[in-house]
């Protein structure tokens, strides 16, 4: 596979660029787009081809995540914003590299990271676990590094965090 990626802004700058310089519907614009990149060794596995509005709702779920939890917030709301993040962060996704990836930029991998130290239901704390395996195994390098876990970090996390980086 191809090492050059482009953004998702690259990608639909070019699509509204064929739209506006050379009055393509936007269906036709994708797909001239697509070529392009493509002729040129592109990797769009990162990048959403089809618009469906799934992608903005997902940017939007890891906007919310709170930089760091307090004991007022709701951990069903948490829960859902991780919910949200494991559904586009698996594998079966057709997006999940992307999804991933843009995890990564926004912080959102830095953050589940904390919460792991924070997060008392085992439900959530699972699918945190899972997100990070998942992004740990796409980005092919350990980005956990189990020596600087915190001495008050609950002791079933650490074999949890072991298992999830074992399943890489």
């Amino acid at each position: 596979m191809s090492s050059l990626k482009i953004s998702q802004e690259t990608f639909d700058e070019a699509v509204n660029e064929n739209m506006n310089d050379f009055d393509m519907t936007k269906e036709d614009a994708i797909i001239e787009a697509v070529q392009q990149f493509k002729s040129q060794g592109i990797d769009l596995s990162f990048v959403e081809i089809v618009n469906d509005g799934s992608s903005k709702q997902y940017f939007d779920t890891l906007d919310k995540l709170p930089d760091s939890l307090s004991p007022f917030d709701e951990i069903a709301t948490i829960g859902s914003y991780i919910d949200n993040i494991l559904l586009n962060c698996q594998e079966s996704n057709s997006m999940y590299k992307r999804n991933c990836n843009m995890l990564l930029v926004k912080g959102g991998l830095a953050r589940l990271i904390d919460y792991v130290v924070m997060i008392d239901d085992e439900n959530v704390l699972v699918n945190i676990l899972t997100v990070i395996r998942t992004a740990a195994k796409l980005d092919g390098k350990m980005l956990l590094n189990i020596s600087n876990v915190p001495s008050y970090f609950p002791h079933r996390c650490i074999f949890q965090l072991n298992v999830a980086i074992t399943w890489i």
